[in-house]
């Protein structure tokens, strides 16, 4: 199956959520989650095949820098819709899906076909799986400071109810952000310790500068939970640390990714 044609179908799903919620933030009215699931759902399912028939090649798995990026976005996705069962998170599809579309096209658009397929064994496996984990999780955990950020200058302009209403309860981001940035920061130190055991040469593999970024940033967050266990930390101090950590590991991982792949190959 051409995967273009299940890319194509799930971005369609996914543009009719972003309207969907934009509409209601445009009007002031709480849209039904259900509403929004029933796109995320088929969107989700189509994504994950149309991402299966990229990754899926006879010489390995392709793990290009437009392959990942879908892939992060479709993990996104499943992150957001599974924690909005739970919690009144579902206005967060409104960066979820967007930033699907963007990884599902640019994965799909000729010409991004970089020879990055390898063969995994068991513990490089467990370095890149949790090494993807990781920036979902901390992405969703930056996209709720922005949240956070957004209440936060509602509050003090006083904005009207209405709009505030919409977003979910300032308690519940800011539990939801530092249970987010925990997780994430679990996940990032597996990757870091994996990446030293089975990444046999970093220099000879150009991983240096990405794991040098990554550990400024695990230390960015690992600060940022302790300020919050000792001190109490959250609102704009939480917001910045976060933000910040949350750059510098975009840096690490898809700067070095896109400088290695699109610009010194071409």
């Amino acid at each position: 199956m051409n995967p273009v044609i299940p890319g194509i179908i799930a971005t369609v799903f996914y543009l009719a959520g972003t309207w969907l919620q934009i509409k209601s933030f445009k009007d002031r009215t709480v849209k039904p989650p259900v509403l929004i699931r029933y796109l995320a759902i088929p969107a989700m399912l189509l994504h994950a095949t149309s991402l299966f028939l990229l990754m899926d090649t006879p010489t390995g798995i392709n793990l290009g820098i437009f392959v990942v990026l879908s892939l992060t976005g479709l993990i996104l996705a499943f992150v957001v819709f599974f924690t909005s069962l739970r919690l009144p998170l579902h206005n967060l599809f409104i960066f979820a899906f967007p930033l699907a579309i963007l990884g599902l096209s640019a994965s799909l658009l000729p010409g991004n076909e970089y020879d990055t397929t390898i063969h995994m064994d068991p513990g490089l496996l467990v370095h890149v799986l949790s090494s993807i984990f990781a920036y979902t999780l901390l992405l969703m955990a930056a996209c709720q400071a922005l949240v956070l950020l957004i209440q936060a200058r509602f509050l003090s302009a006083k904005a009207s109810i209405g709009i505030l209403r919409l977003l979910p309860p300032l308690e519940t981001m800011e539990h939801s952000l530092f249970g987010l940035l925990k997780a994430g920061v679990g996940l990032l130190t597996l990757s870091i310790i994996s990446g030293f055991i089975f990444l046999e040469d970093m220099f000879a593999q150009h991983v240096v500068h990405h794991t040098a970024l990554s550990l400024v940033s695990w230390l960015i967050f690992l600060g940022l939970l302790c300020g919050r266990a000792v001190l109490g930390w959250r609102g704009k101090v939480a917001i910045r640390w976060t933000l910040s950590g949350f750059v510098l590991l975009l840096v690490a991982y898809f700067g070095s990714k896109l400088v290695m792949e699109v610009i010194i190959a071409n």
